[in-house]
C-alpha cells in the first residue's frame, strides 16, 4: 500500500518542493502522533491503529511514558455487513446433485473429489436381483410377467435396471435403465436414497417411477450380503 517513506502529516495529498516539508508546512508523521486507537491519514484513507507487537508496547511504555492501559488493544469495528448467503435452489434432476450443488458455490466448477478410500474398498462391488412389476390396479398382465435384473453398485449407490429379452413378449428387451448418475432418492424424500439395506428378497422399490418387487438373487449378493451384515 505504501513503500518505507515519510508521510506527510494531516493525510494529504500535497507535498512541498523537496526539503520544504509536506503540505507546505505541515510536517511530516512522527512517533509521537502514533497511538492505540488513535487515525492516521495516509493519503486521503485514515488508518486505525488498534494494536501493537510486544516491542512496540515496551518501547513506547519505557521510552514515551505511556501506560498499559493506553498501549491495550482496541476492539476492531469495520463495519462490516453480515454476508448474505443466497439459498441453494433444489436440484432439477439434470445430472448429478452433487455436480449441480458446485455450479452455486463456484464460478468455475469443478470435478467432486472422491472418496479414494470408499473406492478401493467397493468398487466393483454390486447387489444384483431378479425383480418384476408388482400386480396392481390398471397393471398389464403382459407388464407382470416381465422380469428385469437389478443392480445397485456398492461403490457410489446407483443403480441400473436392465430387461432380458423373452420370446413373444412383445417388448424388445435391454436397457430399461441407464445406471444413474446418483443415487435413487426414496418416493416422497429430495433427500433420502435407497441404500444396500433396502435391497432384500420380497421388497419393493420405486425407481423412476417404476415399481419393482424383488423376486430373487444369485449367491454372489449372497455373500456381499452377509459381509455387509445384512443377511
Amino acid at each position: 500500500m505504501l513503500a518505507r517513506s515519510m508521510l506527510p502529516s494531516g493525510g494529504g495529498f500535497a507535498v512541498g518542493p523537496p526539503g520544504g516539508g509536506a503540505n507546505g508546512a505541515g510536517g511530516y508523521v512522527t512517533v509521537d502522533d502514533l497511538r492505540v486507537g488513535g487515525v492516521v491519514g495516509v493519503y486521503g484513507r485514515d488508518l486505525t491503529v488498534y494494536d501493537v507487537d510486544e516491542f512496540t508496547r515496551g518501547y513506547f511504555v519505557k521510552e514515551k511514558g505511556r501506560t498499559l492501559a493506553e498501549m491495550a488493544p482496541r476492539a476492531v469495528d469495520d463495519g462490516a455487513r453480515a454476508r448474505k448467503v443466497a439459498p441453494v435452489p433444489p436440484h432439477d434432476g439434470i445430472g448429478s446433485e452433487e455436480d449441480s450443488l458446485r455450479n452455486c458455490v463456484s464460478l468455475v466448477p469443478r470435478r467432486p473429489p472422491k472418496d479414494v478410500i470408499n473406492f478401493e474398498k467397493n468398487d466393483g462391488r454390486t447387489l444384483t436381483f431378479t425383480a418384476a412389476h408388482p400386480p396392481a390396479p390398471g397393471t398389464l398382465s403382459v407388464d407382470v410377467d416381465r422380469r428385469f435384473v437389478i443392480t445397485y453398485y456398492l461403490v457410489d449407490g446407483t443403480v441400473s435396471v436392465y430387461e432380458p429379452p423373452m420370446k413373444n413378449s412383445g417388448h424388445v428387451g435391454g436397457k430399461f435403465l441407464e445406471r444413474t448418475f446418483e443415487p435413487v432418492k426414496k418416493p416422497g424424500s429430495k433427500t433420502t436414497a435407497y441404500g444396500a439395506r433396502d435391497f432384500y428378497v420380497g421388497n419393493t422399490l420405486v425407481i423412476n417411477s417404476f415399481a419393482f418387487t424383488l423376486l430373487a438373487t444369485d449367491a454372489a449378493t449372497e455373500k456381499e450380503l452377509k459381509a455387509l451384515g445384512l443377511a
